[in-house]
C-alpha cells in the first residue's frame, strides 16, 4: 500500500466514524426529548383530567349527599368564599394547562426553555396563591355547612386540615423542584448534544 492508498482509507474511516457519532448524537437527542415529552404529557393529562373532573365531582358530592346547610347571609358568605375560591382555582388551572400545551420540544432548546420557565414561575404563583386560597375555601365550606369554627368540636377536624395542607405543600414544592430540576438537566443534556 502506498501512502496515498493509506491516506484515502483513513479519510473514509473518519467520515464513517464522524457519521456514526452524528447519529448517535441524534439518536441520544431523540432518546432525551421523548422521556421530556413524555414527562410534560403525563402531566398535561393529569391536568386535564383535573379539570374535566373537578366539575363531576362537585356535582356529585351536592347532588347525591343530603347537607344540611346554614340558611340566612352566613350561606351566601360561606357559598360567595367556597366558590370564589374554587373558581379562581379552576381558573388557574385552565391556564396551567393552556402552559404545559405550548411546550414543545421540536422547538429550539431555548424556545422549550423559555416556556419551561414561564411554566415554572407560574407554578410557583399557583402554589403560592394556594396558601391563602385553601383556609378560605375551608372557613367558606364551615360557614356553609354551620359548623363552629373555634369550638372544642372543630379543633381536630381543623387541626387535620392544617396538618393535611402543610404536607400536601410541602410535597407539592419537592414535586415541582424534582420536576423542573430533571426537565432542566435533560434540555443541559440536549443542549449539549446539538453544539
Amino acid at each position: 500500500m502506498e501512502w496515498t492508498e493509506l491516506q484515502t482509507l483513513w479519510q473514509q474511516y473518519d467520515a464513517r466514524i464522524a457519521e456514526n457519532t452524528r447519529i448517535n448524537k441524534e439518536i441520544l437527542k431523540r432518546m432525551l426529548r421523548t422521556k421530556s415529552e413524555r414527562r410534560v404529557n403525563w402531566v398535561t393529562l393529569q391536568t386535564g383530567a383535573g379539570l374535566f373532573l373537578m366539575p363531576i365531582v362537585l356535582f356529585l358530592l351536592f347532588a347525591l349527599f343530603p347537607f344540611k346547610f346554614n340558611h340566612g347571609l352566613a350561606l351566601y358568605l360561606g357559598i360567595f368564599l367556597y366558590g370564589g375560591g374554587v373558581l379562581f382555582a379552576y381558573c388557574r388551572s385552565i391556564n396551567y394547562f393552556m402552559l404545559l400545551r405550548n411546550i414543545d420540544f421540536t422547538h429550539s432548546v431555548i424556545a422549550t426553555r423559555k416556556n419551561l420557565i414561564q411554566l415554572e414561575q407560574f407554578q410557583t404563583k399557583i402554589l403560592k396563591s394556594s396558601f391563602w386560597l385553601m383556609p378560605i375555601i375551608v372557613i367558606g365550606v364551615f360557614i356553609m355547612f354551620d359548623m363552629p369554627i373555634f369550638t372544642k368540636k372543630s379543633v381536630v377536624p381543623l387541626s387535620l386540615i392544617i396538618v393535611v395542607m402543610a404536607v400536601s405543600m410541602y410535597y407539592k414544592f419537592r414535586w415541582k423542584n424534582w420536576w423542573f430540576g430533571k426537565l432542566n438537566f435533560e434540555l443541559d443534556e440536549i443542549e449539549q448534544l446539538e453544539k
